[in-house]
């Protein structure tokens, strides 16, 4: 509630950054200060690291859903710190994390999601395209 936020027509976003959960009694002051974030207009965007384990996962992922953000993680791709947990989504693009950071940012400042440039895809799991999976069926 002391952060100040910028009026009108602007991108608001805040970057939540975890490898572990907020502790059991602080679990609904982490939501509640998400809704506070929300009813500011501002987007939470949370990003896991290191293992992160399922309680982290879910509160980060409700965070960033109630503010409109997005829940975003490390893989061992990035060689950064422990080993992290895999992904719990069928689909999707492994970048470095500055290019994720730059699409995320862009998307929030142009209105429309911003696609990983092909040339700076590490991997790819499954079969995104424009932000859905597409599945076979």
């Amino acid at each position: 509630d002391t952060l100040e936020w910028r009026t009108g027509n602007v991108a608001r976003v805040a970057m939540l950054i975890g490898d572990a959960p907020p502790h059991n009694v602080g679990l609904e002051k982490a939501f509640d200060a998400s809704l506070g974030l929300r009813s500011k207009g501002v987007r939470l965007y949370a990003l896991a690291a290191s293992g992160i384990k399922d309680v982290a996962e879910y509160m980060m992922r409700l965070m960033a859903f109630v503010t409109g953000g997005r829940y975003m993680w490390l893989t061992d791709d990035s060689q950064i710190g422990d080993p992290h947990a895999e992904p719990r989504v069928a689909c999707y693009h492994v970048t470095h994390l500055d290019n994720l950071l730059n699409r995320v940012l862009l998307s929030e400042v142009t209105g429309q999601r911003v696609e990983p440039d092909p040339a700076d895809i590490i991997r790819e799991e499954g079969t995104p395209e424009n932000g859905i999976c597409l599945i076979d069926l």
